[in-house]
Formats: structure tokens, sequence, C-alpha cells
């Protein structure tokens, strides 16, 4: 069934234009792919936190940002080929 589709994490990093690079082949590819954004800085909320202590205080401004891009399981194989072309 279709429906119920692994997915598995392709990309993880700081990086945005190595993830634009990744999304880039992936769409001429025609292999589906969901991008999410996690921020880092503002994950860390609510009283007794280290966010709320000491704010962003340390940290790097490019590592702010956690991109993350996932595809189906069985299309690890095309994905993977594909990108070591690219990259």
């Amino acid at each position: 069934m279709k429906l119920f589709r692994k997915k598995i994490i392709l990309y993880t990093g700081w990086n945005l234009q190595e993830a634009n690079k990744i999304m880039d082949c992936l769409g001429a590819h025609h292999i589906y792919f969901k991008f999410t954004m996690k921020d880092q800085v503002n994950r860390m909320v609510g009283r007794g936190t280290t966010r709320s202590n000491f704010g962003s205080a340390g940290m790097r401004q490019e590592n702010q940002i956690l991109y993350v891009i996932k595809i189906y399981q069985e299309d690890e194989y095309a994905a993977r080929q594909e990108i070591n072309r690219v990259i």
C-alpha cells in the first residue's frame, strides 16, 4: 500500500546552499522529498531551560536553523546516485 510508505532522512545539516543543491537534484529527477527547517533557538522555551536563562548567547549565527530532507525509502538508491553525481 503506497499510503503508508516509510520515509528516511537523506540530508541533515546547517548549510542552506547544500540543501538547495540536493533539492534541485531531486526535483530534476522527479523524486518526491519533504523539506523541513527546525529552529534551534526558539525550541528551548519555558521556565528553567537554557534558552530562558541565557538567551542565544554562545550559538553561532549559521547554526540556528537545521535543514532536513526526507525521501521515501524505495527511492533512496536512485536519490543517492544522483546526489553523488552533483556533489
